[in-house]
């Protein structure tokens, strides 16, 4: 599952290693990598002011997590 920022300033994916990788796509770099799933993450949407991920998992959880500014 992969997701953008509105901004475009993000790419947000659910990775085989059942993290949620976050990078800067102007900085090509990547910039958080978010655990906690225990099985496939399935679902990923970003909050509309670009400061909020949910994701889903077929572990029958709901997580939410915070993207980190690169000034934070």
């Amino acid at each position: 599952v992969v997701r953008f920022t509105s901004d475009n300033v993000y790419i947000i994916s659910a990775s085989c290693d059942l993290t949620i990788r976050i990078n800067n796509i102007e900085e090509n770099r990547e910039i958080q990598i978010l655990e906690g799933h225990l099985k496939d993450i399935l679902a990923l949407q970003i909050s509309s002011d670009n400061k909020e991920i949910y994701s889903g998992s077929k572990d029958k959880t709901l997580r939410s997590w915070h993207i980190q500014n690169e000034n934070e």
